[in-house]
Order: C-alpha cells, then structure tokens, then sequence
C-alpha cells in the first residue's frame, strides 16, 4: 500500500487530524480491504487509479469505521459481482485473444490491439506472409483465406480485389474470431 492511498483514503473519510495510531489502524484496514476486493475479483486490482476497485476500497474503509462491516458485502453485492464478472470477462477472452498479427509489412487498419476483431489493409503484393501469436500459449490458431487453409507464419497469396481473411483463435471452448479484409490492387 502506498502512502498517496492511505491519504486519498483519510480524504474520502474526512479525517484531517493527524493521528499515528490512527493511521496504523486505517492502513491495517485498507490492506484487509485490498485482500477482500482482489479475493472477489479473483486478481490483483489497481488501486492507484480512479476506478471501481478503488471506489469500492473506500467505501469497505468506511463501513469498517463505522463498524457496519457486515452490511458493505449485501449495500454492495452489484457492485461486486459486477467487479467479478468483468475480471472474469477479461480472463477468458486473454484465453482467445492474439498478442501480435502482422501481415507482411502491411499496415493493419485500425493498428493492431488485441481487443479489436475486424481489419482491413491494401496490398500490391501477391503474397504476404501472415503471423499469428496467442497471448495463451495453450490457443490453437487456424487461418483461411476464402475456402484456402493457410499455415500460420506461412504466405497467402491474394486475388485482386477483397481478400477475406478467418483467423479463429481457439483455446478450450473459448474462441475468438478475427478478420481481415485485405483489398489487393490490380
């Protein structure tokens, strides 16, 4: 816990006396409230920035201070759960999502972020040579190009015109699908 929480924290409750026990006990406090919210979401959250993790810390502080613990979890369960399922979320897509995909020397449209499905990209090439990495080493990749299976780090060669593109990144049941729209000159 860093000192800048512990008094973003005295600021949210109001406390502006100094007071050293006080502040063992808060910091005691904060890092129970830590442990509470990372145990739900089931990681390690960010509490240095503006955000739910952290609103929900402050709001655990101050129902300990006000000892009414055991009322936060049922005034907050929404909250909560909602804080669960995004965490959750976020795990099972890294199970499916690629770390890098680059075609050729090609610049993807939009650049390349593992959260976006679809790109597009032109090409007066006939061929490129497609790469495909899984942030989950454990994923499978399969590429196609139209009805024509390609290997990954293999080339594709293009028709002139739209080239439609399938790389489905498979982990478990988990699967995500990306697309590429690569239009090649004439």
């Amino acid at each position: 816990m860093t000192p800048e929480l512990l008094l973003a924290v005295r600021n949210y409750l109001d406390i502006s006396w100094v007071d050293a026990d006080g502040d063992i006990k808060l910091t005691g406090i904060i890092s129970r409230g830590i442990k509470y919210i990372d145990s739900i979401a089931g990681t390690a959250m960010d509490y240095t920035i503006e955000s739910k993790p952290r609103e929900l810390l402050f709001d655990y502080c101050r129902y300990v201070r006000s000892n009414a613990l055991d009322e936060f979890q049922t005034n907050y369960l929404y909250e909560l759960l909602s804080l669960q399922i995004s965490q959750e979320v976020k795990a099972y897509k890294a199970l499916t999502s690629l770390m890098t995909l680059t075609v050729g020397v090609l610049v993807l449209s939009p650049v390349f972020d593992p959260a976006t499905t679809f790109y597009t990209a032109d090409t007066p090439n006939a061929e490129d040579i497609i790469t495909a990495t899984p942030t989950d080493p454990s994923a499978t990749i399969a590429i196609v190009n139209g009805t024509t299976a390609v290997i990954n780090g293999t080339a594709v060669t293009w028709a002139i015109g739209e080239n439609v593109v399938i790389i489905t990144v498979t982990n478990g049941d988990a699967i995500t699908i990306y697309t590429l729209k690569i239009n090649k000159a004439a």
